[in-house]
């Protein structure tokens, strides 16, 4: 009657799930600090959900923290909703905060249900005291002034995915102290707090080593994009002014097309063979593609599908397991630099072609390592292109952001960027050239891309920023 909940899901893309059994680092996506992480088993029973006794008597013992300090209690709530994974979080006035629950949930009942289901175990533990403030990161549009939001990552008809705060439980997200966010405008503010904090360093490093001695900080006059491939592909826009917050601005440009590829790219033939394929699995080629269907965990999916088709005239299930897919990539690109590495001298450039037989033997060897990496088992290699066209799309997403709101810095964010650290920094290379080429590069050329290195949900963490803002007054 029980089963653990897991920490793994299509949506995260959590691309450590590797064939080799490795261990998974960071599942739980709340880093130590700022996010104090809470390693307790959380499960499910078929009644419910039950929060663990542990975090009850947490709760418990904070309450009697503060009341003894003879302060008022009260608390905080965020909530990060995925496409599969459900987060939630308590924050108190003193700047601790800590994990109550993570669930799954990919539809509105059930979300429903569990918010209440914690909901009144909570109440146990803290009287009647409701929250001061609750902020709720979904993945989707916000209307009426962040009192309804259109699940977009949702299963069933549109109708189905919209959700209000009134339907919320009273308890922890009361009237009038309750809103919902986009969760990139929510991560947008978690790396305000990061930045407040002096840390947006220790969580994002330059997409090429040494491509930019300016540190990733947030500084006035500038402008900042922000991007993360989750079930979706979420962008958003922090613009300061004079060194306060001028806006943060959610966007829903992974729903724009495609921009084509040039006639004169090498590229050209294969990127349009994969876009014309999706756009008849997906459309019925009525309508070309969008950037979240290659840029996020089902569009991994989606390129797995089109190559392997275009290898092998096979069609393919576009629902995939993103983890295992990112996985088997990562594996690939292993197996090819061991092959490298086996052979510098074979992959170093030549100046010069010697026909003798010592340059007949190099030949022999090279043709040997690159059949070798060529005849990986298919799956793997459709597998390393498809996360390479993955990225590839992502450079090229970023590149039309940066250039639309003139961009001083391009942030990558989310686990699957730390996960995915060395497969990107093989590529980063390719990844960058795409980025800047464009008929104003000039635009483009000194930006750069901070990509996330280090395990934080900045969702959450800006969730609690703006909630402590909703229930202490501030602005």
């Amino acid at each position: 009657t029980e089963d653990k909940i897991t920490h793994l899901s299509t949506g995260d893309a959590v691309s450590t799930l590797l064939l080799s059994g490795e261990p998974l680092p960071g599942v739980e996506a709340l880093s130590p600090h700022p996010l104090e992480k809470y390693e307790k088993t959380m499960r499910r029973k078929v009644d419910g959900i039950v929060v663990d006794d542990a975090v009850k008597e947490r709760l418990r013992n904070k309450r009697k923290e503060i009341l003894d300090a003879g302060e008022e209690f009260n608390f905080f709530v965020a909530v990060d909703i995925g496409g599969t994974n459900t987060r939630v979080v308590f924050g108190f006035p003193d700047g601790q905060f800590f994990t109550i629950f993570k669930y799954q949930a990919s539809d509105v009942p059930t979300l429903i249900n569990g918010l209440s289901d914690i909901s009144e175990q909570v109440k146990e533990c803290v009287g009647n005291i409701s929250s001061a403030g609750a902020v709720v990161d979904v993945a989707g549009p916000v209307s009426d002034g962040g009192q309804k939001v259109e699940l977009t990552n949702y299963s069933g008809a549109s109708a189905s995915r919209y959700l209000s705060t009134s339907e919320l439980p009273l308890f922890l997200f009361p009237a009038g102290s309750t809103r919902f966010v986009n969760d990139l405008e929510a991560a947008c503010f978690g790396l305000m707090k990061l930045d407040t904090m002096g840390e947006i360093d220790k969580y994002f490093c330059p997409l090429v080593d040494g491509s930019s001695d300016q540190k990733p900080n947030l500084v006035s006059g500038c402008t900042y994009v922000v991007v993360a491939v989750g079930t979706g592909l979420g962008s958003g826009v922090i613009k300061y002014k004079t060194g306060k917050l001028h806006e943060v601005v959610p966007l829903e440009a992974g729903h724009g097309m495609v921009a084509p590829i040039p006639p004169s790219s090498p590229h050209r033939a294969f990127n349009e063979e994969v876009i014309d394929y999706l756009s008849l699995r997906l459309y019925e080629g009525g309508h070309g593609i969008e950037w979240e269907d290659v840029c996020s965990g089902r569009g991994i999916a989606n390129c797995f599908a089109a190559i392997e088709y275009l290898k092998t005239g096979n069609d393919v299930p576009l629902v995939r397991h993103a983890p295992v897919i990112a996985g088997r990539a990562l594996s690939a690109q292993r197996a090819r630099e061991h092959t490298i590495r086996r052979n510098p001298s074979v992959f170093a450039p030549q100046q010069h072609q010697h026909h003798d037989n010592q340059a007949g033997e190099k030949a022999d060897k090279a043709h040997q390592a690159i059949t070798h990496i060529q005849h990986l088992p298919g799956p793997m290699t459709y597998a390393h292109d498809s996360l390479k066209t993955h990225y590839i799309y992502l450079a090229r997403f970023s590149q039309e952001l940066a250039i639309t709101f003139r961009a001083d810095v391009v942030f990558w964010a989310g686990d699957n960027q730390v996960y995915n650290q060395n497969f990107v920094s093989a590529i980063a290379k390719d990844l960058r050239e795409t980025f800047t080429s464009h008929p104003k590069q000039d635009w483009v050329k000194n930006v750069p891309i901070y990509t996330q290195c280090e395990s934080v949900n900045i969702n959450l963490l800006g969730a609690l920023k703006v909630a402590q803002s909703i229930g202490t007054m501030e602005d």
